[in-house]
């Protein structure tokens, strides 16, 4: 009985010895980023994350800017654009600029300096 209990014990030691390196191997093991599901990826997401140049076309630069498809740039969005004053465009003073807005101040802002 007692050969038969000492050997269980062994056992449960080397059980555990075991489980306690698989633990301490998987918590040292870098893990991999979740890649997506998607085949493809959607460009127009990909162009709301860029910043625009003052080449960009107004038009371009609002589609940029309006990454969640809102319909108006926000000061935190226009936040991007070194040296666009936002406050002189909002000229409702409604803290947004809606497309007519935008492009008025764009063409100020994108046109070369001289």
């Amino acid at each position: 009985m007692f050969h038969s209990h000492h050997q269980r014990n062994s056992l449960v030691a080397i059980v555990a010895g075991f489980a306690l390196a698989g633990l301490a191997i998987a918590q040292t093991q870098p893990t991999a980023p979740a890649q997506s599901q998607t085949s493809g990826s959607n460009p127009s997401s990909q162009m709301s994350s860029m910043s625009p140049s003052k080449s960009d076309t107004a038009a371009s630069a609002f589609e940029k800017l309006d990454s969640a498809k809102a319909g108006y740039v926000t000061k935190e969005q226009a936040a991007k654009l070194n040296g666009f004053d936002f406050t002189q465009a909002d000229k409702n003073k409604d803290g947004k600029l809606d497309r007519e807005e935008f492009n008025a101040a764009w063409g100020a802002y994108s046109k070369p300096q001289s």
